[in-house]
């Protein structure tokens, strides 16, 4: 009977070691995934003008009124969306806020992950438009593979 005990214990025993150097490697995750994930869902959100993420309560970007948008339109053809997209024209914010141009900030400890962007007017068009909030899907997708993670004896394949 002892025996059994110990078995059953050892085993209980390895599998928390295991999620606990697993937590401790949290940081490669945040880099690994949630950084990847949050610059898909940035490129996806931007170039469906906010539409992609699906919010409920916060819906597609408000659009532009038709004459900027026909001024846009002719004055920025060569960018992304053929002048068409909101808040793609200099490139500057964009670019800040995917992680491809100066401004994107990024800060990755073994417990977080803070990613901001440093554009004097990105106050104002997040204000007017949401691209810092992300939807309860995306938010609980990262939960999920933080579980698998943390779980997973192969070093969390998430």
């Amino acid at each position: 009977m002892k025996a059994a005990i110990t078995s059953i214990s050892k085993t209980i025993e390895k599998r928390l070691e295991t999620m606990v150097a697993q937590a401790r490697m949290t940081r490669a995750f945040l880099e690994r995934v949630v950084y990847q994930e949050y610059l898909k869902a940035q490129r996806k959100r931007w170039m469906t003008e906010g539409a992609s993420d699906g919010w409920g309560s916060l819906e597609k970007w408000k659009p532009l009124n038709a004459k900027y948008a026909a001024w846009k339109k002719r004055r920025f053809a060569s960018a992304p969306g053929g002048g068409t997209k909101m808040l793609i024209a200099s490139m500057r914010l964009f670019n800040a806020v995917i992680g491809k141009g100066d401004g994107h900030k990024k800060l990755i400890s073994d417990k977080s992950i803070v990613i901001g962007v440093d554009v004097p007017y990105a106050k104002y068009v997040n204000s007017a438009r949401p691209f810092f909030v992300f939807s309860d899907e995306m938010m609980d997708g990262l939960r999920d593979k933080y579980k698998k993670f943390i779980t997973s004896r192969q070093g969390g394949k998430a």
